[in-house]
C-alpha cells in the first residue's frame, strides 16, 4: 500500500528514521554484552578465591512516580564471597533521587534532574 498523504509520509519516514536510530541502539547494547557479561562472570568467579575482595557496580535504573515524574534510582550492587554461607552474595542498595537539579530548582519538587556524575558522587560521598 502506497501513502499518497505527503504530512502522513513524512510522519512515517521520521519514525522510520527513529526507529532504525534505536535499532542501532540495541545492536551496539547486545554487542556490548556479548563480552561483557562473560568477562563479568569470570570475575565473579575468582571472588570465592580472593575473601575480602568486594566487586562493586553500579546502574542507572528509571521509575515513574504516581504523577509520572521520572524517578532515577543509582543502584549500587555489592558482590563478594560470604565465608560464612559459602555462597557468593549479591547485595543490592537502591538511592531514589529526583536527579542532579540546577541550583535555581533545588527547592521545586516539580523539577527533575539528570542521571549524572554529581548524582554519583552525592551517592557515593
Amino acid at each position: 500500500m502506497r501513502c499518497t498523504n505527503q504530512v502522513t509520509r513524512i510522519l512515517l519516514e521520521q519514525s522510520i528514521h527513529f526507529c532504525k536510530l534505536k535499532l542501532e541502539r540495541y545492536k551496539e547494547h547486545i554487542e556490548k554484552y556479548k563480552y561483557q557479561r562473560p568477562a563479568q562472570l569470570e570475575m565473579e568467579s575468582k571472588l570465592k578465591d580472593n575473601p575480602g575482595v568486594c566487586e562493586i557496580q553500579e546502574d542507572f535504573c528509571a521509575d515513574y512516580e504516581i504523577d509520572d515524574f521520572k524517578m532515577i534510582n543509582l543502584i549500587i550492587v555489592l558482590i563478594y564471597w560470604d565465608p560464612e554461607s559459602k555462597q557468593l552474595e549479591h547485595r543490592f542498595l537502591d538511592h531514589y533521587s529526583r536527579g542532579a537539579v540546577n541550583r535555581e530548582n533545588i527547592n521545586d519538587d516539580s523539577k527533575r534532574g539528570k542521571a549524572n556524575r554529581f548524582l554519583q558522587k552525592a551517592v557515593w560521598v
